[in-house]
C-alpha cells in the first residue's frame, strides 16, 4: 500500500478500510493463505497532514480492535 499516492479528495479512509477488510476476508478463505500467511508492507513515505486528518478515533479504534480480534501477528526477532 502507497500512502503517498492516496488521494484524499477521491477517495476517503472509509473506502480504503472497507477494500481492506474485504480483501482480507477473500484472502482468509484460500487455501494457500491459511497455509502459507500473508505479509503486509505499508509504505508511509509521502504520508501527509491531509492523509492524517483523515484517521478519526472510530476508524482508528476499529482497526486495532480488528487487528487485535481478527488478525494473528508476529514481531520478528
Amino acid at each position: 500500500m502507497l500512502t503517498g499516492k492516496w488521494k484524499t479528495r477521491e477517495v476517503s479512509l472509509i473506502e480504503i478500510y472497507r477494500c481492506v477488510l474485504l480483501l482480507a476476508e477473500i484472502a482468509i478463505t484460500e487455501f494457500r493463505t491459511q497455509i502459507s500467511g500473508v505479509e503486509v508492507i505499508i509504505d508511509l513515505e509521502g504520508l501527509s497532514i491531509q492523509h492524517i486528518y483523515q484517521v478519526r478515533p472510530f476508524i482508528a479504534s476499529a482497526t486495532v480492535q480488528w487487528a487485535q480480534v481478527c488478525m494473528w501477528y508476529s514481531v520478528p526477532d
